[in-house]
């Protein structure tokens, strides 16, 4: 229920009334404030004596509640698509939407939308300190040092930033995050990741073919291939093959680099082809 009182706040300033105003003969100014900004949970006598003061019902204000958390979840699904499916302008346009009322997403739904904001800095405009600052304080939602069985996020975001202090040229730190979250990965009492931790090993490699890192960045994407059977999962699969392609190129065995570029680009079809649909037997 600690959104509530961002829910109340939004309906005070649809109304235009002041705090002043909603909180007099109620409760005190500083009180009104802790409920708005969610640091405190009012009781059901204090949440009843506001609604009528907005000319709500309580159970209207909770319907809202449950429908700013839908709507969410939806958000977060787009998000979710859209970064996918490589759609990095309208990702910012969610982003830059939920932005405005962030302060009533959950924890993990906060992490969730950081880590998208800082994949549109680095897609989009380049800002990999803006970047770095969106992965840490997603990091920071759910991440413990000690914990030995981290969550498919907080792996992804450790290996993401492993990525941006690539970019940022500080190789040291880029090493370490890249290590942290592999050892994390393959030392994990967990035994269920979701596919989208493949992305691990596709950034993972994706670097070490730059620094031409050629066999650290070959097990990776057979890494990746292989949780992708494992997983019987399409997500970066054909990105995976064109990297194995592209490392076969630079070590010089052309015929393998184009059966493995070739194989990338029939998985594409598959994944976007839309007559793949185009079925009738009419």
């Amino acid at each position: 229920m600690r959104s509530f009182g961002s829910i109340i706040k939004k309906i005070r300033l649809e109304k235009s009334m002041s705090k002043e105003r909603l909180s007099e003969g109620i409760c005190s100014f500083e009180r009104l404030t802790n409920i708005e900004d969610g640091t405190e949970v009012p009781d059901l006598f204090l949440m009843k004596q506001l609604c009528d003061r907005l000319f709500m019902t309580v159970d209207e204000v909770l319907y809202l509640y449950e429908s700013q958390k839908t709507d969410t979840k939806k958000w977060l699904a787009m998000m979710n698509y859209f970064f996918k499916t490589m759609q990095y302008e309208k990702l910012k346009e969610i982003c830059d939407e939920i932005e405005k009322t962030q302060s009533q997403l959950t924890g993990l739904e906060r992490q969730l939308f950081l880590y998208y904001q800082g994949q549109v800095h680095i897609h989009l405009s380049k800002e990999f300190e803006a970047a770095l600052e969106c992965f840490r304080q997603a990091l920071s939602q759910s991440y413990q040092k000690n914990s030995s069985a981290p969550t498919d996020m907080e792996l992804i975001i450790l290996n993401g930033l492993g990525y941006i202090y690539y970019a940022l040229g500080d190789l040291e730190k880029s090493d370490y995050f890249f290590d942290k979250s592999l050892h994390l990965f393959f030392t994990s009492r967990r035994i269920n990741f979701r596919p989208e931790v493949i992305r691990i090993f596709y950034v993972t490699a994706l670097v070490n073919i730059e620094r031409q890192k050629y066999r650290e960045a070959a097990d990776m994407v057979n890494l990746g291939i292989s949780w992708c059977r494992k997983k019987m999962s399409l997500y970066l699969l054909h990105e995976l093959l064109y990297l194995k392609g592209m490392i076969l190129e630079d070590v010089g065995k052309l015929d393998e680099a184009v059966y493995f570029v070739e194989l990338a680009e029939r998985i594409n079809e598959i994944e976007t082809n839309d007559k793949l649909l185009d079925f009738n037997v009419n």
